[in-house]
This record gives C-alpha cells, structure tokens and sequence, in this order.
C-alpha cells in the first residue's frame, strides 16, 4: 500500500516500518492509519494501538484484561522514549493470561544480537543472560502492575535470578510468571524461564515491587499520549 502526503510525497509500507522501527510482518506495534495522509493534515503520520500489536491472537483469553492493555501501553512508550527495553519490546508477545490475571505467559524469540560477547558459534552461541533478566524484569513488571487494583506504578526492590540452563539464538524462550503476592505496598512474582520448544528450563526469577503513585497512575501515559509523530 502507498499513502500520499498531499505534497506530491508517496510512502509505503516499508517505509513506515523503517521511520518507525516497527518489525516486519502482521504483528506491527502499531497500525497506520491511512486518513492521516489526507489533505487536512499532510504533514503528520497518527499511530494507533492494534490489538495484534500485544502479539495476541482473536480467541486469546488476554484480550482485554488489565495486562494487555498495560503490554499494548509497553509497546507504545518504550519506542516512543527509545527506552533501553524497546530491544526487548519489539519482540516481546503476551501469549496467554489464566488464573483471573495469577499467571501469564510471554515469548520473545532470540536473535543474534542477544549472544554473549564470549559465546562462539561451535558452541550454540548462547544468549547473554542480561538479555533474559531485563525479559524477566519486564514481564512480571507489567504482571504485578496488572494485578494492583489501584492501578498504581512500582519500583524494584529486589530482583534475583538464578540460571540453571543457557538460552541460544535462533530459539525461542517462554517466560511463565505467576504473581506470589500482591499487598498494599508490595508486589512479588516469580517467572519460570525456558526453551518454548524443548521446554528445557533456564533460569528462575524472583521479582519484588513497592507500588507508589497515584491511584490509576500505571495508565497514565498511555491516557495522555496522542499518538501523532512527525514524518
């Protein structure tokens, strides 16, 4: 597809994809919309969140639980701040949500710029471990959100892994994370880590937060952005 600007300008798909650094494939981040390229305003290109873009599918059970609509929001703000997780965000896919929102599952395959510096590829080139940390951080920070009913943001107060087994590119790996506690101050998950394929575990993580702010405060962001960025 081709969008006209109004100024003789033409983009397509690709195009959009590159400005915006939106991965190939029907699970785009976001959706263009295609009125935005109208007469009435030329210059701008509108974003909107797509219910693909949490990586769901139609019968997922996620769909329109707190969680996901928390994970569309990551995917949203990490790239519009070029935050350090958006290497993360980009490929990153809520996959299920069970347990009244108690359990969650995520994947993100692994790429070749996720090997450590020292792994050499006779080896199976295995996959840093502060790649999978930041994953599991990420996951069960959006998880313990979900299941505060203030709705409220958190910081880390603690986070512990230990790695009992190594993540290799070109594989895909399955975070479980399950909620242990969610009280009024504190929140604390623990996500199992392993091959999405073989099942093999990998590493077992423990994550505690300090809920702070404002009640409703953990959508805030996505409450105030307009989702409009220059061409």
């Amino acid at each position: 597809r081709c969008y006209h600007d109004g100024r003789g300008g033409r983009y397509d798909d690709a195009h959009l994809r590159q400005r915006f650094a939106l991965p190939e494939g029907g699970l785009m981040p976001f959706c263009v919309k295609p009125a935005c390229f109208e007469h009435g305003e030329p210059q701008r290109v509108t974003l909107r969140a797509s219910p693909r873009a949490a990586g769901l599918q139609a019968m997922n059970p996620a769909s329109g639980c707190r969680l996901s609509t928390l994970f569309s929001q990551y995917l949203q703000q990490t790239r519009a701040q070029n935050s350090f997780s958006s290497f993360i965000s980009k490929r990153l896919q809520l996959v299920k949500v069970e347990d009244n929102v108690r359990r969650s599952t995520f994947q993100i395959p692994l790429h070749q710029s996720d090997c450590h510096a020292f792994a050499m590829p006779r080896e199976g080139q295995h996959v840093h471990g502060g790649v999978i940390t930041t994953v599991v951080e990420d996951a069960t920070t959006m998880h313990i959100c979900a299941n505060d009913s203030r709705s409220r943001k958190a910081v880390s107060t603690d986070l512990n892994m230990s790695f009992v087994g190594v993540g290799k590119v070109g594989r895909t790996l399955q975070v479980d994370s399950s909620i242990l506690k969610i009280g009024g101050v504190l929140g604390v998950a623990e996500a199992h880590v392993k091959d999405a394929n073989s099942g093999k575990l990998i590493a077992v993580g423990r994550h505690t937060m300090m809920f702070i702010g404002e009640d409703n405060s953990a959508t805030e962001f996505a409450a105030s952005l307009n989702s409009v960025f220059d061409v």
